[in-house]
Order: structure tokens, then sequence, then C-alpha cells
């Protein structure tokens, strides 16, 4: 009994039940269906049958006729013949001969969810009172079985669809991600070069430096979504996905400067449009590094602290005065603005010939308490 209402697909508890009445009530044939919500016959498993007598079968039972009456009135039924009770319609084409007959409804609560079906060939003795006392004993854990089959079945489907949805959010996302990423930094590229044209010999040199350096960015970014597409969705951590791009953005800068990464971010960083904008802030961070700082080694540094969560980028560069650089330095003013949508702050520490800190720091609102 147990063996019979452990969690298994439907259709191999049906066999299994089956298996088990025959052996109950020494019958030639037994079989096993279950109805769906219109009581109509909708899985049905049988044994006994030999190989050619199943290929010789045009068609399986479908539940008209003795096969149903327990759906609409659920007792047993025990004669010996099944041609002789008034609601058999004769058998499927191709269907074995059978004699005498023993049905006992299974029922969960007080509905009707299935039937057992037990016949001999015949001329063959009908079915005792003991044997139909066997079977009607293992109706109610048949009755069990079947609905926590069924119950299995359900939550796979409804598994199966919710990893459907993940896959449609997961490229939804991406497309987003596209549109306001990518297909928005080569634009900016676009418009950065079409500056420089104008320009003399070093601006159009200056123009061409930023603009690959955009392009490698714009590259990480195309293999990061990628790897976001071909992954499992359950299996996506957004903190991960953070990181993998992170570490693309800063593979395309060469060999200069060496970069160190160090993330000690907790859980509260992994909720995805965060991620995003630090993603898009540190990007900014790692291409005025490549672009402007002539640095030997540079660092990303990403940690929580209490209630915030604190971002720095670190490089032993050429250095710059603040106060020197021009209003419409596009990627300061990108920096402060992103952070400064985040209600977080900016600290900006460096000197010509001393190196750059810059540090982030952004509110986690959602943050447990320490």
């Amino acid at each position: 009994m147990l063996g019979i209402v452990e969690l298994q697909p439907l259709a191999m508890v049906l066999r299994r039940l089956a298996s088990v009445a025959r052996e109950l009530t020494d019958a030639d044939y037994a079989a096993i269906g279950a109805y769906d919500d219109e009581q109509q016959l909708s899985d049905f498993e049988a044994v006994g049958v030999s190989d050619d007598e199943r290929d010789n079968l045009r068609q399986p039972p479908r539940g008209a006729g003795l096969l149903g009456e327990f759906a609409r009135d659920p007792v047993t039924i025990n004669i010996p013949d099944t041609g002789s009770h008034p609601m058999a319609t004769g058998s499927p084409e191709g269907h074995p001969e059978m004699g005498a007959f023993l049905g006992v409804p299974v029922v969960y609560g007080s509905q009707p969810i299935g039937a057992f079906y037990v016949t001999r060939r015949p001329g063959l003795a009908a079915f005792s009172e003991e044997a139909q006392a066997q079977l009607e004993s293992l109706a109610p854990y048949a009755a069990i079985a079947i609905r926590n089959a069924e119950a299995l079945e359900l939550e796979r489907h409804r598994a199966e669809t919710q990893a459907s949805l993940d896959r449609h959010a997961v490229r939804d996302a991406v497309a987003r991600d596209l549109h306001d990423d990518v297909i928005q930094s080569i634009y900016a590229v676009g418009l950065g070069l079409r500056a420089g044209r104008g320009g003399d010999l070093d601006a159009k040199n200056q123009a061409i430096d930023r603009a690959s350096v955009e392009l490698q960015a714009v590259i990480a970014d195309l293999r990061a979504y990628i790897t976001r597409l071909s992954a499992d969705p359950a299996a996506l951590d957004p903190a991960e996905v953070l990181v993998g791009r992170l570490r693309e953005l800063v593979a395309q800068g060469g060999q200069r400067p060496a970069w160190t990464l160090d993330f000690e971010a907790g859980r509260e960083a992994d909720e995805p449009t965060l991620a995003r904008q630090i993603y898009l802030i540190a990007r900014e961070m790692i291409s005025n590094v490549m672009r402007h700082a002539a640095a030997g080694e540079a660092s990303l540094a990403l940690r929580q602290d209490g209630r915030s969560l604190v971002m720095s980028v670190r490089d032993n560069g050429r250095g710059f005065d603040r106060g020197a650089v021009p209003e419409g330095a596009v990627g300061l003013r990108s920096i402060e603005q992103r952070v400064a949508d985040l209600d977080g702050s900016l600290l900006i520490e460096s000197e010509p010939g001393a190196g750059t800190v810059i540090t982030a720091t952004i509110p986690l609102s959602d943050a447990p308490e320490d």
C-alpha cells in the first residue's frame, strides 16, 4: 500500500494498481481508469493483455456503457458475464473476449474519480465475495494514489509554465537592456565621432580613441546578453550576471591597466533593477579609467556597508583636477546623475600625478537591520 501511494506519474501509478488488482482477484485481465473533471474516462491502463491482443485492438476503451457506469453510479458490479449487464454496449473491435466481470469504483471523498475493472476469459468462474472484498479494500488507496499523481502532474505543469514565463521574462529584460544600453551606447559613439569630425587632428584622434573604448564596452554587453539568453532562467543570479558583465568589460581593455575586482555585496544587491544601475555606473567609471587615466593598475570594489552599497574605482594613473574638468564632460556627469537618481552620494578623490579614487555610496532601503 505504501508503494502504491508514493508520488509517481499517473500512468505508472495506474499500471501498478492494475497489476495489484489482477493479483488480488486472480483475474485474467485487469484495468483501471481515471476520470477527468467532466467524469469522462481520460486515462486507462490495462494488464494481462498479450502483445498480439494489444496490437489487434483498434482503439482503447472510451468509457461508454459499462465502463462509464461507475462515474454515474459508484457501486460495485460483480456479474458472471460481462454482456449480461443492461449497460453493456460491447467491446471495441479487436478486444479480447471477456466472461466474468468485477468492477469497483474509486471514490475520493464523495466524488468518483475512477474505477477498477477485472475480468476473466469466457467460461471461467465468477469472482468470489473474497475477491470483491480485496478489490474494494484496495480502492481507497487507489484514490489517494490517483490524487497524488494528478497533483504531481499539475505541479510539473505549473513548473513548466513558470519556466516558460521566466524565459520570456529574461528575453523581455534583454530586449529592454539592448534598447536602453547597447543601442543608446552605439548612438553615443556615432555622436562622438561626428563631433570629432569638425575638430583638429588631436580632437579627431581623441574621438576615435573614445569610440574604440565605448565599442569595446558594447561588445562586452552583447556577450553578457548572449550568456543570459543561453542560460537556464531559474539559475540566473542578478549578482552573478553583474559580475560576469563587469569581467567582460574590463577584459576589453587589454593588458593595461591590470584590473582587480573585489565583490562582497550581500543578497540585497541582487535585485535586477539595482544590479543594472550599478553596472551602468561601473561601466562609465571603468571607461573613464581606460580613456583618461593612463594607469598601470586599477581596481573595482563593491561591498555592502550596513544599509548602503559602496562601489569604488581606484587607479594609479595621471589623476586630474576636478575643478578643471569642463562642465560638458559627459562621463562624470553621467556617473553623478545615475548616483543621484538612486539617492546616493559620490566622492571623487584625485590630483594630478596621484591617481584617482571615485566612490559611490547607494542606500539599500530594503536591507535588514543590523
